[in-house]
């Protein structure tokens, strides 16, 4: 193998083994109506039937002003440990590193609008 088929390759690895973009949107959004619009409402923007009833509102993705607090390693950790002071669990146990990559994704990409050209990859996984 060439050193160009070879610097490919070790760049797409990631994005072929996630299965790329489309399907780490489609798991994302599965995982998000599972797990997150209970709280963070269907459209992401917080209006949800529970906003009423916890102690702190819970976040709106698609607040442009709030976006640069929304680094894929700090949702990472806010996904895998919860929140403490707020109705966020820790999911750590409950979705895989994938799992928690695909919802960023589908949170950036769909719900925040951000230009993604590949899904978040999971590599950097902070627990293990």
């Amino acid at each position: 193998m060439n050193k160009v088929a070879s610097l490919l390759l070790l760049f797409l690895l990631p994005v072929v083994a996630s299965g790329g973009l489309q399907e780490s949107l489609q798991n994302g959004k599965a995982i998000y109506r599972a797990y997150c619009s209970v709280c963070h409402g269907d459209k992401g923007d917080g209006q949800s039937f529970v906003r009423n009833v916890i102690k702190t509102p819970p976040r709106d993705f698609t607040d442009k002003t709030q976006a640069d607090q929304f680094s894929v390693e700090r949702m990472r950790w806010a996904i895998l440990l919860g929140k403490p002071g707020t109705a966020m669990p820790a999911w750590r146990f409950d979705l895989t590193a994938l799992q928690v990559s695909d919802v960023i994704t589908y949170i950036q990409k769909e719900i925040m609008g951000l230009y993604l050209a590949e899904p978040v990859s999971p590599e950097a996984a902070i627990y293990k």
